[in-house]
């Protein structure tokens, strides 16, 4: 694809001379710029990306790979009602995804702990939070019992069996949920105070380029929030690896000095694998999506059961 009205405009505002535009990912806008000399990345993002970019500029963030700067000194290019920035295209080194999950958790770190600030936790705004993700709990929970009780009801099959016996997983979850979330209105109430970072929104191994070191990118969706979400959403990627979950997320979580950012992984986690569940009726779609979400809480139970047991 070679849009000579784009291709004039990229030349106009960063002086590159482009040969040729590659969609790569048409859903995300992202294109593959190919030129004589090099190649490089275009990727659609929010106009607030430009002070995203800024902070961490100002932070001195080294493990992420920086837009271009237009000739204008903006990290942003408007071209018609859309918002993009270019970057340098680096070839991803292989690795095995193993030692690239660890890697990942290490460079998300270093964003953390270089972005953070404190921040009380309002109990105002907490509360209304969470009420709406007890109602949504409550309508989920509702839903998937009746659910089942439709295949207690039915003629049994191998889905039918399966989802029987995996049942009670899901009943676990929702049963550590709310104690998860006793505590964390405790947490609340005492006001405390925690660390806000920027978090990446997207920690995927695919997101780590290793070339002569590790770099994040597609981090233009990243936002200021409590490290647990990017855990959360971190462990969800790399559950299925054939690694120690349980060590390397408690190792991440020791830099801590209360138990408020683990107890919030943990719910995070279960929540993430209860909306995933997809229902409508005894079909392969709701029936697969049963059956991954049963056993990745059964996995997340016996790798973390010991220590959530220890929540008060």
């Amino acid at each position: 694809m070679k849009n000579n009205i784009f291709v004039d405009y990229i030349y106009n505002n960063y002086g590159i001379k482009v040969n040729d535009i590659i969609e790569t990912d048409k859903s995300n806008k992202i294109f593959k710029i190919i030129t004589t000399e090099k190649e490089f990345i275009l990727k659609k993002c929010n106009i607030d990306f430009n002070e995203k970019v800024k902070f961490l500029k100002s932070q001195n963030i080294n493990n992420i790979i920086y837009p271009l700067l237009t000739k204008d000194n903006s990290y942003i290019l408007k071209f018609s009602n859309d918002f993009y920035f270019i970057y340098s295209y680096y070839e991803d080194i292989n690795e095995k995804n193993e030692i690239k999950a660890q890697k990942l958790l290490s460079e998300l770190s270093y964003l953390h702990h270089n972005t953070k600030f404190q921040k009380t936790l309002s109990p105002i705004k907490s509360k209304k939070k969470f009420e709406e993700i007890f109602n949504y709990l409550q309508y989920k929970s509702t839903l998937l019992e009746t659910f089942v009780r439709s295949i207690e009801q039915g003629k049994y099959d191998e889905y039918s069996i399966m989802i029987l016996k995996n049942y009670h997983y899901i009943l676990d979850a929702f049963k550590y949920m709310e104690k998860i979330n006793r505590n964390i209105i405790n947490f609340v109430k005492d006001k405390i105070t925690v660390d806000y970072v920027f978090l990446h929104g997207s920690p995927k191994l695919n997101h780590l380029i290793n070339n002569s070191g590790h770099f994040l990118i597609s981090y233009q969706d990243g936002y200021f929030g409590i490290c647990s979400l990017d855990i959360a959403k971190y462990y969800i990627n790399i559950e299925d690896l054939n690694i120690n979950h349980y060590e390397i997320i408690n190792n991440y979580f020791s830099d801590y000095n209360n138990d408020f950012y683990f107890n919030y992984f943990c719910f995070l986690v279960f929540l993430y694998f209860i909306k995933s569940i997809i229902v409508y009726e005894k079909d392969y779609i709701s029936s697969q999506s049963f059956i991954y979400a049963s056993e990745a809480i059964k996995n997340f139970l016996e790798r973390f059961k010991d220590k959530i047991d220890l929540i008060k």
